[in-house]
């Protein structure tokens, strides 16, 4: 009965952006029910238990899995990763790592959605250029999904150093995934066109007939993540909430990085929702952008998935670069983008507590099929691109 509950609410929420279904991503794997089974979530559990106990090497034996590691992974001399960050992030943490090892990091973006299409495509077709990737949505399942077809290995028992040694936070290691930012969804404006008592300060400002015409939105098909933000939002404003919305005449985009750009470019007053990245990366290029994040959000995860050491092309290259990303020097890196509010593995309290209470509340939900699937908003045209970038 939860379970229809659950997935009757998705329907009226989509029905309330005034949306149509869209099918599960191709990566889903229709063998097994679209929620986890109880047996793997048994399974799951316990070698997360396992891993737990498992005594922990000594510090000289760390440091020699290391040094043993990073030899191994300059002989390969590079590693590619897919990543679903805006390209200012791995663009930085690339160049941070290549100059700590000399070791070419070259990246691939895509949007969460169509990382994931690309990954199960080339792994399908036996191909597996990309030695991890960096993903947010339901990256869990992915991962799971894609341990029972070979294509990756848990993280916790990839021999990643920075996991060996404890360094990495327990509560961050998902067995399968690791987590490594949790950025919470705020709300973007143009910092020429909105200012002082205009600012909105929380999602029902966004109501103002002021900002009629003038709201931007990324397609939520785009990322699973976005799902968890518009959960919440229905779950506190109800539905009455949304017509309103949509009676604000939103501009839908193909993506986050398009919609950031044309609010930018004067497209628009208002972009929802986004995350610090995305805008500082807009922002480093010149434009008018920025952003407040209410109290009332939930987090976008970025979680790390190792591709498995017997079909990667580069598996110590790729290893070493997870190693960094779960480094403390090397998260900083990957969090270092002024005006965000990431809650960093090593943080002692998120900068909005109310975003992590929200993301487990929500994660303790009971998923439906519609958690593996986005709306899209009907009757509006798509503006933007939806391609990737490959960056050496």
């Amino acid at each position: 009965m939860e379970r229809a509950s659950r997935k009757q609410s998705w329907h009226v929420l989509a029905a309330a952006l005034g949306a149509v279904a869209v099918a599960s991503p191709t990566w889903a794997d229709t063998t097994q029910p679209a929620t986890t089974t109880a047996s793997a979530k048994v399974q799951t559990m316990q070698l997360a238990q396992a891993a737990a106990r498992a005594p922990a090497p000594s510090q000289a034996a760390a440091a020699a899995a290391l040094e043993a590691l990073i030899k191994a992974a300059k002989a390969e001399g590079e590693m590619t990763y897919y990543s679903a960050q805006t390209e200012n992030v791995p663009r930085r943490v690339s160049a941070a790592f290549q100059a700590k090892y000399g070791i070419n990091a070259k990246f691939v973006r895509f949007n969460s959605v169509l990382l994931q299409q690309r990954y199960a495509t080339d792994a399908e077709s036996g191909s597996f250029p990309a030695d991890l990737i960096i993903n947010s949505g339901d990256a869990i399942t992915y991962a799971e999904n894609g341990i029972k077809k070979g294509w990756f290995e848990p993280i916790a028992t990839a021999g990643v150093p920075a996991i060996l040694s404890g360094e990495f936070p327990a509560r961050f290691n998902r067995n399968v995934t690791a987590i490594i930012q949790l950025s919470p969804w705020g709300i973007a404006f143009n910092s020429d066109k909105v200012k002082g008592a205009d600012l909105p300060k929380d999602w029902p400002d966004l109501l103002n007939p002021k900002w009629k015409g003038q709201i931007l939105l990324p397609d939520p098909r785009a990322s699973d993540a976005y799902i968890d933000h518009w959960a919440l939002l229905f779950d506190k404003y109800g539905e009455s909430f949304f017509a309103k919305l949509r009676d604000q005449n939103m501009r839908l985009y193909a993506s986050g990085v398009p919609a950031t750009q044309a609010l930018g470019a004067g497209e628009g007053s208002i972009q929802v929702p986004t995350v610090g990245p995305q805008v500082q990366g807009v922002k480093d290029k010149g434009a008018p952008v920025a952003m407040i994040i209410p109290d009332t959000s939930v987090g976008v995860e970025q979680h790390v998935t190792l591709t498995a050491r017997a079909k990667a092309r580069n598996a110590n290259a790729g290893r070493l670069f997870a190693n960094y990303l779960l480094s403390a020097e090397g998260n900083q890196v990957f969090n270092a983008d002024p005006g965000q509010a990431p809650c960093m593995p090593w943080a002692t309290r998120c900068p909005r507590t109310t975003a992590r209470r929200s993301r487990e509340r929500l994660r303790a939900r009971p998923k439906s099929s519609s958690s593996s699937a986005c709306s899209a908003l009907r009757t509006m045209p798509v503006r933007g691109g939806r391609g990737a970038a490959t960056h050496p």
